[in-house]
């Protein structure tokens, strides 16, 4: 079918196509004649209906589902014709087909969004900072203790006492809410008193507490009503805690160690091995950053849209909103928010896109050898047996998102190699207990 193509911007073409006349009053008869032959209307017999009746019943119908499918055979037909590689649903606009039957052709236009191309990615003057590997002088002695918490005991003291740092604290919470006390969902709480494990205002609130004692404390940050967090607490019991020694039992414990010094060394283990996927994952992102502003592009905004919308149902379903129930208007997010959200979803396009020009400037692939040494990998570390593995990804459709991963760390790595990296010292954990 005829169709003719327009540059409308380096990311947007616009296809005009032109459906035969011939080949509407074919497709139409070819279609009457079926529902003719096919439809039982009172007073005739199946397939002897007449053609001129089938069209005054049914002529309607057919022309709405004969311009679906004109466009979409035409559409595609196009699309391939031009070698146009879409990365959204195109947008038409078309005249209507009930006037066209019977000598005349059928036009109609399509707006078709493609990806961006660049001539070379730009490395020139792209600088980042590698933050050098330092795990905290004292990780492992915290993480032995955290591992003592999890696994002490805790038992009624002999004589009733105040409570003191250390114990494990039964409470009942409320919370001042509109001018008044309301009680919290889980009636009992069991808090350790100790800063490492909970915050400091709860620790000295209930210090000295006996049961039956009611404390009140306002947190230092603002609650869901812009003013402060006002919580009543009354202890309902106090027992004393019992942490485990440090010694090979603890690391036998655990389960899955003989000697103290082998659990030692596993924490440090582990945490060197985040410590690096953090600071890759940090690396990448300010690798991208930084490309985005050497090497600009016009992004299609249909994909940017499309983009925005899912991240905004993301951040609706995190926040405990629905989208309405059918027919009501959906309730916009508030415009700040919005506005942030746009942007980053322009960003995430322009990565996809940068990530896309990268491999095919440079011909950077995976190979199916790669791909079945990833897979490898991924098992050795998850415990499944590689075919059970392969299957499960291929089950879920995974396997498409698991080679783009790879491609895009051999990216990342071909790109790492030609931007300036200075090393630095990574900078003071501001929240090292991760408490808020």
């Amino acid at each position: 079918m005829p169709s003719v193509v327009k540059n409308l911007s380096p990311v947007l073409l616009e296809l005009s196509v032109t459906v035969p006349a011939a080949e509407i009053d074919r497709a139409f008869e070819t279609a009457l004649t079926t529902v003719a032959r096919e439809a039982r209307l009172p007073g005739f017999r199946r397939g002897k209906v007449p053609r001129s009746v089938a069209r005054r019943m049914f002529g309607r119908a057919l022309l709405a589902d004969l311009r679906g499918d004109l466009v979409a055979k035409a559409s595609a037909e196009a699309i391939e014709e031009h070698g146009i590689e879409p990365v959204s649903e195109p947008e038409f606009s078309a005249e209507g087909i009930e006037e066209l039957i019977g000598g005349q052709d059928f036009r109609f236009t399509l707006q078709v969004a493609t990806a961006p191309r660049l001539e070379r990615v730009n490395f020139d003057d792209v600088e980042i900072r590698r933050h050098q590997l330092e795990l905290p002088a004292d990780l492992v002695e915290r993480e032995l203790e955290s591992i003592r918490s999890r696994l002490a005991t805790a038992a009624d003291p002999e004589e009733p006492r105040p409570a003191r740092v250390g114990d494990l604290v039964h409470v009942e919470i409320e919370r001042w809410i509109d001018g008044e006390w309301k009680g919290s969902a889980s009636p009992e709480n069991r808090l350790v008193l100790d800063p490492g494990e909970i915050r400091e205002e709860f620790v000295e609130a209930l210090t000295g507490g006996l049961p039956g004692d009611v404390r009140e404390i306002e947190l230092s940050h603002p609650g869901d009503d812009g003013e402060s967090l006002r919580l009543r607490m009354k202890v309902v019991g106090v027992q004393e805690r019992h942490l485990p020694e440090l010694d090979d039992e603890l690391a036998r414990d655990t389960g899955e160690f003989e000697t103290l010094e082998e659990l030692k060394a596993d924490i440090e283990r582990q945490a060197r091995e985040t410590a690096k996927v953090e600071e890759r994952r940090r690396l990448r992102q300010d690798l991208f950053e930084a490309l985005r502003r050497a090497n600009p592009m016009e992004l299609p905004a249909a994909l940017v849209r499309k983009q925005a919308a899912a991240m905004q149902r993301e951040v609706k379903g995190l926040g405990g909103l629905d989208d309405g129930a059918e027919g009501d208007v959906e309730e916009p997010v508030h415009e700040t928010l919005a506005a942030g959200i746009e942007q980053a979803a322009r960003e995430l396009v322009h990565t996809h896109f940068l990530n896309r020009e990268l491999a095919r400037l440079h011909g950077i692939e995976v190979s199916a050898e790669e791909v079945e040494a990833g897979i490898e990998r991924m098992a050795t570390g998850s415990g499944l047996p590689v075919p059970l593995l392969r299957a499960q990804l291929s089950k879920l459709g995974r396997l498409d998102e698991f080679e783009s991963r790879l491609l895009e760390d051999k990216v990342v790595d071909f790109a790492l190699a030609r931007v300036r990296v200075l090393e630095s010292a990574a900078p003071p954990d501001e929240n090292p207990d991760g408490k808020e």
